[in-house]
């Protein structure tokens, strides 16, 4: 995967849905409408199968809910939209700014070296009617497997 371009903050970085079933989906969006596979990860059980559609500034994100042996404890509510999410710049300045106006990050800020080919911080916060907004901020092109 080559490295990605930084972005600008302020546009959007993914879309998140989680579906039963990610083979059926990864056709629908990559053969059907012609979305490029940006990455996939099909990791043995109990990994979580994922896959990246479109581009690697702003991709359709899809991960594949447990198994139909486990779904009697899954909400209804993970399948379909599960989350947003935003470049920005000066995470740790807006998780200040954040906790002041009331929206305080969900979780402490973490790195994650090789995330669809980039290096970012990654945190978390919920909007005023409850949707989760992950928040990206570039570090540098990703980590080689």
């Amino acid at each position: 995967m080559s490295p990605m371009p930084r972005p600008r903050g302020g546009q959007l970085g993914h879309t998140c849905i989680r579906v039963k079933d990610i083979d059926q989906t990864v056709v629908f969006y990559n053969g059907l409408l012609g979305m490029p596979i940006v990455e996939r990860r099909d990791p043995p059980p109990p990994g979580t199968r994922m896959a990246a559609l479109g581009s690697q500034e702003n991709y359709l994100e899809v991960f594949q809910i447990k198994p139909d042996a486990q779904m009697e404890n899954v909400d209804p509510t993970t399948l379909r939209l599960n989350h947003i999410c935003l470049w920005v710049e000066g995470i740790e300045d807006l998780e200040t700014r954040a906790a002041a106006a009331g929206s305080p990050f969900t979780g402490p800020i973490r790195s994650n070296p090789g995330w669809v080919g980039a290096a970012i911080k990654v945190g978390w916060v919920v909007d005023p009617d409850g949707n989760r907004v992950e928040l990206l901020e570039w570090t540098g092109p990703g980590a080689s497997p």
